[in-house]
């Protein structure tokens, strides 16, 4: 082999070995970088669909909220914490004057802590115990449940502690549709009353209307 083909293949070893070098020095760290890059990227996919998924709960949260909040407020409008008769009877003046009816009075009681309603069961009265001497009888007669007029239900929360019941009597008088439709919308009033009975008599054609119920408030 002569020198200049020694110094030509020494040359092309040398030419490898600088291209080698290059592709360690140069491609090898760009193709770690893209490697990183690639990781952070699905990292940050990850994160972010938690992130979504978090926001969707949260949102669903303050929807809820929301409800509960305009919930309370309908209850708290329905029995305040206090009694605010004033308020009351501007909503039954109010109601009249849509229904086109004239009220004559309106009569608030005096004010008692709630008493919850008895059972709507009444248990049966023990059996006597026959004595030895007595004649045996017939077996009594299975007693029949009495139904208590309470149709609601009560929540044991509810106590007199902290439940005001107010009754009230209020007369109206109109027409008879009036009468009738006043009858009705006042236990549709933002603040609730709660009618037991209503009376009415009429006269050449007016109707005196009688209406006894109850207001509440609750010590929240």
């Amino acid at each position: 082999m002569t020198t200049a083909r020694l110094w030509t293949l020494g040359a092309v070893v040398a030419v490898l070995a600088l291209i080698g070098g290059a592709i360690g020095l140069g491609v090898q760290p760009l193709l770690a970088a893209a490697a990183t890059a690639d990781a952070s990227t699905t990292a940050a996919h990850t994160q972010n669909d938690a992130l979504r998924l978090q926001l969707a709960k949260l949102s669903r949260v303050a929807a809820t909220q929301s409800a509960l909040e305009a919930q309370s407020a309908a209850l708290t409008t329905a029995i305040p914490e206090t009694l605010k008769l004033n308020t009351f009877t501007r909503d039954l003046r109010d109601t009249a004057a849509l229904d086109g009816v004239v009220i004559q009075s309106i009569v608030p009681a005096t004010g008692s802590a709630y008493a919850a309603p008895a059972s709507s069961v009444q248990q049966p009265a023990a059996a006597a115990t026959p004595s030895a001497s007595a004649a045996p009888s017939a077996a009594p007669a299975p007693v029949a449940p009495v139904k208590s007029p309470w149709l609601g239900k009560t929540d044991p929360l509810i106590t007199g502690a902290n439940f005001v019941v107010v009754p009230v009597t209020v007369v109206v008088t109109g027409t008879d549709a009036a009468t009738l439709a006043f009858a009705s919308d006042v236990q549709r009033m933002g603040r609730l009353f709660a009618v037991s009975s209503v009376t009415s008599t009429t006269t050449d054609g007016v109707t005196n209307v009688a209406i006894v119920g109850a207001m509440y408030a609750l010590d929240r």
